[in-house]
């Protein structure tokens, strides 16, 4: 072998093996980018699926309130209407929770989103009931609100 022959051998291993690198280091960044995109989908999906429901609700639960702020002075059909609005949207984050709940989830937040649903269901039915008592005395339709905040506290939690 020839001198130069000799002295090329070794940067010409040196660029093999570099471009060996270089080629699996592409391979590696397009499955982490795969997979990162994957997660994104679905974990920040259910994430923001849970953020979005527990907005909607919140925004359930002030309607509610401002409905008892007016009650006494609402007719009749009006209050109709406006328990008919509350039950909706309180119908419309349960559906939210119900389709999360079918998406893939660990054990333990399925049994998270199980205990929300539940939770959600009475407050739907204490919601309901307080809104008619207090069509007949608005401090009964209060305290029976009271129990109906005590649950959204825990739902929320």
């Amino acid at each position: 072998m020839k001198l130069w022959q000799k002295i090329a051998v070794a940067p010409l291993v040196a660029m093999v093996f570099l471009l060996l690198v270089a080629g699996l280091s592409y391979y590696v960044l397009g499955v982490q980018s795969r997979t990162m995109e994957q997660l994104y989908k679905e974990r920040f999906g259910a994430y923001q699926a849970a953020a979005q429901a527990s907005q909607n609700i919140s925004e359930a639960h002030s309607g509610v309130y401002r409905l008892f702020t007016w009650i006494q002075n609402l007719k009749p059909e009006q209050v109709a209407q406006a328990t008919e609005e509350q039950k909706r949207r309180i119908d419309e984050v349960a559906a939210a929770v119900q389709a999360l709940g079918r998406t893939e989830l660990e054990a333990d937040e399925r049994k998270l989103v199980e205990g929300v649903a539940a939770r959600l269901a009475k407050y739907r039915g204490n919601v309901i009931q307080a809104i008619d008592l207090s069509t007949v005395d608005v401090s009964i339709g209060a305290m029976q609100m009271q129990n109906a905040d005590s649950g959204f506290q825990e739902m929320l939690k």
